[in-house]
C-alpha cells in the first residue's frame, strides 16, 4: 500500500515540480544545492539556482537515499567546509535531508555564529541558542531514518548590524562544544532570504518527503501539498 501510495503522489507531483526552476514551487532561494556524482565513489554539491556554475561548493564520499545521490559527510571524507555569509539576511529560511550513520554522538548539522560569538547550534539531538541560553531537544530515540530538517530566523526588526556566518556540517571553530562532525549524508540543501508562510514550508517539505520518501511528520499524519500549494494527499481523509 504505502509503494502504491508513493507512485500516485509522485506521479500527481511530476507534472508540477519539474517545470519549476524554485523548491517547492517558493520563491526566494539564495542557496539550491543539489547532490550529483562526480566520479569513482564521489559526490558533489552543484548549484541548481545557477546550474552553469563549474565550482563545486562542497565534495565527499558518495551515498544514495531513495535512488538519489548524496554526500556522505565524516571526519575523512568531507573535503570541503561550506560556509555561507548571512551579512545581508537577518531573516531566512533553512532547509536541508539528513540521515547520520551514528546515532549515538550529538553532531551538528548547521551552526550560526557572527565576529564575536555562536549564537545558535543545530544537532541532531537539540537546537541550542548559546547566546540566550536555550535549548530545545527534540532526539527522542536512537533510529537513523532520514528527516527533513528546517529553521527559520525572523529578524527583520532588529538594528543589530553584524556578520553571520552559517556553517554546514562542522561545530563552530571558536567554542569547545561536546559535539563531533556530522556523520551522514546530506542530498541537498536550501536556503531562502526570507521568513516563509506555513503554506510555504509545507510545500518545500512537501517537495523534500516525496524525493526522497520520507514521511513528513512522525507523530501524526500531514498533508503534502504540490508547488501551487493544492493538497494532493490529505491526511484527515485518509
Amino acid at each position: 500500500m504505502r509503494t502504491i501510495l508513493s507512485l500516485i503522489l509522485l506521479f500527481r507531483l511530476m507534472s508540477v515540480f519539474p517545470q519549476e526552476q524554485r523548491p517547492g514551487g517558493v520563491k526566494g532561494s539564495v542557496v539550491w544545492n543539489i547532490t550529483e556524482l562526480s566520479g569513482a565513489g564521489q559526490a558533489r554539491w552543484k548549484s541548481n539556482i545557477d546550474p552553469g556554475t563549474s565550482e563545486t561548493l562542497i565534495s565527499g564520499g558518495r551515498a544514495m537515499i531513495n535512488n538519489h545521490p548524496a554526500i556522505l559527510f565524516g571526519k575523512n571524507t568531507q573535503s570541503k567546509t561550506l560556509t555561507m555569509n548571512l551579512a545581508d539576511l537577518k531573516t531566512f529560511s533553512l532547509f536541508t535531508v539528513c540521515q547520520e550513520t551514528d546515532s549515538i554522538t550529538e553532531q551538528v548539522i548547521f551552526s550560526l555564529d557572527n565576529d564575536s560569538l555562536t549564537q545558535l547550534v543545530f544537532s541532531n539531538y537539540r537546537m541550542a541558542y548559546l547566546d540566550l541560553y536555550c535549548y530545545y531537544n527534540y532526539k527522542t530515540n536512537s533510529d537513523i531514518t532520514p528527516k527533513i530538517y528546517s529553521y527559520s530566523q525572523n529578524q527583520s526588526d532588529s538594528s543589530v548590524t553584524h556578520t553571520d556566518r552559517l556553517l554546514f556540517g562542522r561545530p563552530p571553530h571558536r567554542d569547545n562544544l561536546p559535539v563531533s562532525v556530522y556523520k551522514g549524508i546530506v542530498p541537498e540543501v536550501i536556503l531562502f532570504n526570507r521568513y516563509l508562510s506555513p503554506v510555504e514550508r509545507r510545500r518545500v517539505e512537501s517537495y523534500l518527503a516525496l524525493k526522497y520518501g520520507i514521511s513528513l511528520r512522525q507523530d501524526l499524519p500531514a498533508s503534502y501539498l504540490n508547488s501551487s500549494g493544492d493538497v494532493i494527499w490529505d491526511a484527515r481523509t485518509n
